[in-house]
């Protein structure tokens, strides 16, 4: 099994230049394809986009959400944030160190959960992905979208 820390501390200043090598340019367009399709539905309120990584989910929902709607950004790399927080426009979106089996959010807080890649690192093993689907659940209101 891969070090996931050790990776997401190496690579963040190259995280999405790698992307876009290995996905041909594709992962900007399944990005924009996810939060189009998230959106389309999500009830105003707090929008969650979990390992945002360096946060290009989040600063895309950030553009397209509503007045009464907060973008929050979370991800357990401490490096990936960092690098997520020099981006300009990242400053309006509030960040949190947060382990996704574990969320540090109030039950039946969240109107949308986003997560763009982060179910190959969450299916660590099957009891990994069903604890973090399980947290998910817990604070996604009810009505809300994951």
């Amino acid at each position: 099994m891969t070090d996931l820390r050790k990776v997401y501390t190496e690579i963040p200043e190259h995280y999405e230049r790698v992307n876009r090598l290995i996905t041909l340019g594709l992962d900007r367009w399944w990005r924009r394809l996810m939060v189009n399709q998230a959106i389309r539905n999500a009830p105003d309120g707090l929008w969650l986009d979990m390992c945002t990584g360096t946060g290009e989910i989040a600063l895309m929902l950030q553009e397209k959400c509503s007045a009464r709607t907060t973008v929050l950004a979370a991800d357990y790399s401490h490096h990936m944030v960092k690098q997520f927080n020099e981006k300009t426009p990242a400053a309006n979106i509030p960040k949190s160190l947060a382990n996704a089996y574990e969320l540090p959010f109030q039950s039946n807080s969240m109107a949308l959960i986003t997560t763009s890649f982060a179910t190959r690192n969450l299916h660590q093993s099957r009891d990994h992905l069903i604890q973090a689907f399980k947290e998910f659940h817990r604070v996604l209101k009810p009505g809300g979208l994951y």
